[in-house]
């Protein structure tokens, strides 16, 4: 739980370009995105530990493959649970580009 939500909805344009007209800004959702982005890690550490650590070619494939569709479900709720303003589909649906790091997430 994070206890300072003050930077959410605070308006957010790209500093290196601020001189134009053309990107309106949007909230910069900085609290969710990082909450997401901690999420996620979670996922891939485990990715990392599971397929990419010193001993995991000595597991039998029926266990690799096990892990994987665990893994796949726990990426695709990941997903499935993305606050609304942060899901791709309403991105594409409003028109409207996030900041570079909630196109991160995706």
């Amino acid at each position: 739980m994070f206890q300072d939500n003050f930077e959410e909805l605070e308006h957010w344009k790209p500093f290196a370009y601020s001189g134009t007209k053309d990107y309106p800004g949007s909230p910069a959702y900085s609290v969710t995105t990082f909450g997401e982005l901690c999420k996620l890690s979670i996922v891939m550490n485990e990715i990392l530990n599971k397929f990419y650590a010193e001993k995991s070619e000595k597991r039998g494939p029926e266990r690799l493959a096990d892990d994987l569709k665990g893994l796949h479900g726990d990426l695709e709720s990941w997903e499935a649970n993305l606050p609304v303003h942060l899901k791709l589909s309403t991105i594409e649906s409003t028109g409207v580009v996030p900041p570079p790091h909630v196109l991160s997430l995706l």
